[in-house]
């Protein structure tokens, strides 16, 4: 009998456990089932993620004080106020100004947005607008349209070459915890891009026509050489293969450069002059009152709406977003983490095999999860079919083992039988030569 190690049968038994075990996991996956599993692993790792430091993005943040003392604890906020922080900012050449801000209700005050809006086209500052809920109906109207509708009411905030408008869409899991934002809002004429991919599109000299129109595959003939092409490409290509992103969670508001609203309003003109601390960067305003009802729960805990547009922008902008899951790439390489671990079992003896088995398991899971997601966060995927090989392996070990025992216990009592049958025959013989010894 071959050793159990150099067995063929073994081989091909493990080969079928291991890839039963790994494509029932697999549908489990594709089906959902693995869901919660999953998220609970990627909270984890972004929650003891090292937080970093954004150099890009800065915010300004109107706390609970701020409402009560700058806007006297009313919503919607004045836009007058609004209107002469932003005029403020603009001074400074920031790479664009986003407002994560209702516009929605139309007041005594929308005549401010809109002689702001006549200054940031003079000095050429890109600010970017939460596009309206109420767009869905009237989603009929083109972008290109909006200005000469009659029945589009947001005016004042119509998108123009500097003027962009996005929408925040987050995607709550069956958890209610936020992990993903929709890149892209889909309209009957239209694609309209979110509000954080609108915010890097304007801080990259690309106007919004160019943009709007990139998305939703228009025609840029005579547009080459006048933007940002590059860009504006990667731009393209993420809100196509990643409409749904998943956010990589850098940190809460500590981890960016965070400024009280209050402050930036009292500052002295002089310290928006160009070369300042907002030169150059993206600037973010939004609402951190509990009276704003604008907080979720994400990986890194509960965070106010404009933390989580500050983590997606600074997603897209370091061009390394999480990859969504490949089913495909997932079942290669459990198959071969299979046949690998089969062949441990093939070639070594029981305990040495599962000694490398063992030790390779989780480097093995974790190597085929970065290079089938681009995160880990579904790595527990590959152990399940990997254990059950090593299982398999130990079991056929201890099977091998007792049909062994078995075999020398059958033999022995063989053996016992034989010689018990040979002392019969001996004694046989002896009553014989003693019979003939009588008779002569």
């Amino acid at each position: 009998m071959l050793p159990i190690q150099r067995s063929g049968k073994l081989f091909i038994r493990s080969l079928l456990i291991g890839a039963g075990v790994s494509i029932f996991v697999f549908f489990l996956s594709i089906t959902g089932y693995l869901r919660k599993w999953e998220n609970n692993v990627f909270d984890f790792l972004m929650f003891w993620e090292t937080e970093k430091r954004s150099s890009e993005v800065y915010l300004i943040e109107i706390d609970g004080t701020d409402y009560e003392n700058i806007f006297n604890s009313t919503s919607p906020l004045s836009r007058k106020i609004l209107s002469e922080l932003v005029l403020k900012l603009s001074m400074a050449k920031p790479k664009a100004i986003g407002l994560d801000i209702s516009f929605e209700d139309e007041t005594s005050e929308d005549k401010y947005i809109t002689e702001m809006l006549k200054n940031l086209k003079t000095n050429k500052t890109p600010i970017v607008f939460p596009l309206p809920k109420e767009v869905i109906k009237f989603a009929g109207i083109s972008a290109s349209e909006i200005d000469s509708s009659e029945t589009w009411p947001f005016s004042h905030i119509a998108p123009s070459t500097n003027i962009f408008l996005g929408a925040i869409d987050y995607m709550q899991s069956n958890d209610s915890v936020i992990r993903e934002m929709s890149l892209l809002k889909s309209t009957e004429r239209d694609s309209w891009p979110s509000f954080p991919l609108s915010i890097v599109a304007a801080g990259s000299n690309i106007t919004w026509e160019d943009f709007f129109n990139a998305i939703n595959n228009k025609n840029q003939e005579g547009n080459e050489g006048k933007i940002n092409q590059n860009k504006l490409r990667y731009l393209i290509k993420i809100s196509q293969n990643l409409p749904q992103q998943i956010i990589h969670f850098i940190g809460d508001r500590k981890s960016f450069n965070t400024i009280q609203f209050s402050q930036v309003y009292r500052m002295s003109s002089e310290s928006f002059r160009p070369g300042t601390i907002f030169t150059d960067k993206i600037v973010l305003i939004g609402g951190t009152f509990e009276e704003s009802r604008d907080f979720y729960m994400t990986p890194k805990g509960r965070l106010a709406g404009v933390d989580i547009i500050a983590n997606s922008i600074e997603t897209i902008l370091h061009e390394n977003p999480i990859k969504p899951i490949n089913h495909v790439l997932e079942l290669f390489f459990e198959l071969v983490i299979i046949i690998v671990v089969s062949y441990f079992f093939f070639r070594f003896n029981s305990l040495k095999a599962s000694i490398i088995s063992f030790t390779s398991i989780i480097p093995l899971a974790i190597i085929g999860s970065a290079l089938a997601f681009s995160n880990f966060n579904h790595w527990l995927n590959f152990i399940p079919a990997m254990a059950s090989v090593i299982i398999h392996g130990r079991i056929a070990s201890f099977e091998h083992n007792a049909k062994l025992r078995h075999e020398s216990e059958s033999l022995a009592k063989r053996l016992n039988e034989q010689e018990k049958e040979l002392l019969k025959l001996r004694r046989l013989a002896r009553k014989k030569s003693n019979r003939k010894g009588k008779q002569r």
